[in-house]
């Protein structure tokens, strides 16, 4: 928010001083826009009473220089003070019309490179959770990814310089020949205004998957912080997904129900007890 604020008034607003922006800037943080709204129209309403006052004191001549330079002041005042919420509002609209993406993360997913200090680190796994692996087989996957992977290599040793493009076709292709149904496996998919590489949703399932494709055409030692930043692109690709087509959650607490009223047993001991006979004289 802080960042969306500062940069959308000095973008917008370059003529305003630095410290009218500032000051808009806390404002459109603190208010609503009809808290904002509000305060513009009580703002223009002294305007018009200052502008009034001056224009009345100008007329008459014997205050025409009384008090003047006061009278000044409270105009610019008011014309100030009128410009802080106006545009603090034109922020706050502009912020209430940003998607919650935006509003978490002030950079694309293919700038994640870029902003990896924004980020909390990622928690290396130590072994794979077998109720993730889905369907397939170690067995399965080596059976199709050997012979893939020699005709992969023999295309790199080909092609050294091939396009990143191309090594995502080439990796897609090879994903989908492990999947059964159609539409499993994606490739340059859309999330908003935002692309990826490749999306695994199987048919049927609410979970999913991202690969994202780096060409490295240089072994050294930057080598693992091009891998770092793919993984953490992947993961904002997951965040960006999961904003967009939020998962429904279970509801594990069982909602209040009605009691029945407590029936009382006729047992002797809560039977009703009749009023004595009474004695025939």
């Amino acid at each position: 928010m802080e960042n969306f604020f500062k940069s959308f008034l000095r973008k917008n607003f370059p003529k305003v001083t630095k410290e009218q922006r500032k000051k808009a800037e806390v404002s459109a943080k603190t208010y609503t826009a009809k808290k904002l709204k509000k305060y513009c129209h009580t703002a223009a309403t002294s305007l018009d009473a200052e502008t009034r006052l001056n224009a009345e004191a100008r007329l008459d001549a014997e205050t025409r220089l009384v008090g003047a330079s006061d009278r000044e002041e409270r105009l610019a005042a008011a014309k100030k003070e009128l410009e802080k919420y106006e545009i603090a509002l034109d922020a706050k609209r502009a912020w209430n019309r940003v998607g919650p993406y935006k509003k978490q993360y002030s950079f694309r997913p293919s700038e994640t490179g870029d902003n990896l200090d924004k980020l909390p680190q990622l928690l290396e796994l130590g072994k794979m959770n077998d109720s993730v692996r889905g369907r397939l087989s170690l067995k399965e996957v080596r059976k199709v990814y050997w012979p893939w992977k020699e005709k992969y290599d023999e295309l790199i040793r080909r092609h050294e310089e091939a396009p990143e493009k191309e090594q995502q076709i080439k990796f897609f292709h090879f994903l989908d020949s492990l999947n059964i149904e159609i539409g499993d496996v994606r490739k340059f998919y859309k999330l908003g205004t935002y692309k990826g590489d490749i999306l695994l949703e199987p048919v049927g399932k609410e979970d999913f998957s991202f690969v994202e494709i780096k060409a490295i055409y240089k072994i050294d030692e930057n080598i693992q912080e091009v891998l770092k930043e793919a993984l953490y692109q992947a993961a904002m690709h997951v965040v960006l997904a999961c904003i967009m087509h939020p998962m429904p959650i279970e509801n594990t607490v069982e909602p209040p129900q009605a009691k029945p009223p407590k029936k009382r047993s006729k047992s002797p001991e809560n039977a009703s007890q009749a009023p004595p006979p009474k004695k025939k004289s």
